[in-house]
């Protein structure tokens, strides 16, 4: 069972009232969404029998990155019954000064490696239960978060190397998948063609007119 939720800090609401509809009753359609990033990869609105944990092989990351997608990603597998909330029932506080939030190079370097290690897990899982060429778009979207976390550091070169060992096979194809908004795509686009001035002239940009 998923119940809605807000999404708050300290002052005020930041967002309320999701929307739901009656696909989100489909498996194959929410097995989409987390792999594709686009909600229901959250376990903290999610409320999963204890049998489904007992008599299945749930398999648990050891680093903190895409956690949630790969268990939930397993629990909704394997249960044989989905519901959905439309009641707001939890608040995620929002805390820009989380560890989560530290844009120091070290602490992005760390996440980037992080999802890289869970990603491997959870492909291998994707693999084995689902046929992932009917998943292609959503794979894309998948594999290219190691990168796109690295973003912000590309001005090193160092740094670069890393970006281009996460999955290189996948070259240009975030730039037409349908499942990643156009500023991902721009940024994306700066770093494969090493342009990376234009990161900074793109984010003021970007930030002031959104």
């Amino acid at each position: 069972i998923r119940c809605n939720y807000r999404i708050i800090d300290e002052k005020t609401i930041l967002r309320e009232g999701l929307t739901y509809s009656d696909r989100y009753n489909n498996k194959n359609a929410i097995i989409s969404r987390i792999i594709a990033d686009r909600g229901w990869n959250s376990i903290w609105c999610t409320l999963v029998k204890r049998e489904v944990y007992n008599c299945n092989p749930i398999e648990y990351t050891k680093n903190s990155m895409l956690e949630d997608m790969f268990v939930v990603l397993q629990l909704l597998t394997y249960s044989t019954k989905i519901g959905v909330l439309s009641e707001i029932l939890y608040n995620y506080y929002y805390n820009p000064n989380s560890i989560s939030k530290n844009q120091t190079t070290q602490a992005v370097l760390n996440r980037a490696q992080s999802a890289y290690d869970n990603i491997r897990l959870m492909t291998q899982f994707i693999e084995k239960n689902y046929d992932i060429q009917n998943l292609e778009e959503e794979m894309i979207v998948l594999l290219s978060h190691p990168r796109r976390i690295l973003i912000p550091t590309l001005s090193d070169r160092h740094n670069y190397k890393l970006w281009n060992r996460y999955y290189k096979e996948l070259k240009l194809k975030p730039l037409y998948c349908k499942y990643l908004a156009k500023r991902v795509k721009i940024q994306y686009a700066i770093a494969f063609f090493h342009l990376y001035p234009l990161l900074s002239i793109f984010k003021r940009y970007y930030f002031r007119y959104k």
